[in-house]
């Protein structure tokens, strides 16, 4: 979650502030491997919730072990990018923030990662800081745009921070958090007409340039 404008305006669903420990230090949490979906696969709506979302991540897959790296460290094992869709259920996400252990089922059902991988190398920027335009769009209409560059904690710091004390191995895909309006909770918040909850039918497109195209169809469970 490393974007601050991502939090501020999903904070407006609750009418609060970002809070002062938000810039202490990054803040994450762990998810299933078990519901990854390639690009071009199919997303089931689940039957009960009403209010899914899409999220317009980068996804950073690490090369090397690390743990309680340093941020240069940290820097030096990002094998490459890719696109990360991570799927939300927002009703179930407010029933279980009270709770305080962080978000579970309105998480674990689907995360969309690809459609390919580019080295550290080929980004423009630094891996610490990518400079990439992100941009989502919901049935051939642009909904989201934001600049991967804006995150306020770099990379190197959120995957140092999650290897404190534990261990991140090669093949682990550190999400960035949502670029700023990349999902419709944000939009929704911000008064946007044409943003509305997602349903089976719709297409998503994630898209940045230097990767391509991350293309998920959301289906209607049998």
């Amino acid at each position: 979650m490393l974007f601050e404008g991502h939090v501020a305006n999903s904070l407006r669903r609750w009418n609060r502030d970002v809070p002062a420990q938000w810039y202490a230090e990054p803040s994450f949490y762990f998810t299933s491997p078990h519901t990854l979906k390639a690009s071009g696969e199919v997303v089931t709506v689940p039957a009960r919730d009403v209010e899914l979302d899409y999220e317009l991540e980068l996804g950073v897959v690490i090369g090397r072990e690390l743990v309680d790296a340093t941020p240069d460290e940290a820097a030096d094992a990002i094998a490459g990018f890719m696109l990360l869709n991570d799927f939300s259920l927002r009703d179930r996400q407010s029933r279980e923030r009270p709770l305080g252990l962080g978000p579970s089922k309105s998480k674990d059902f689907a995360t969309a990662l690809g459609p390919a991988l580019i080295t550290a190398d080929e980004v423009p920027g630094t891996a610490r800081r990518p400079e990439l335009l992100m941009e989502a769009w919901v049935n051939g209409e642009r909904w989201s745009s934001g600049e991967s560059r804006t995150m306020h904690f770099d990379l190197a710091e959120a995957i140092a921070h999650a290897s404190a004390g534990a261990r991140v191995v090669p093949g682990d895909v550190i999400g960035s958090g949502t670029v700023t309006t990349g999902c419709v909770m944000e939009l929704l918040a911000l008064g946007d007409d044409r943003a509305r909850w997602l349903v089976a039918g719709d297409t998503v497109e994630l898209k940045v340039a230097q990767i391509g195209t991350l293309t998920t169809r959301l289906v209607a469970r049998a």
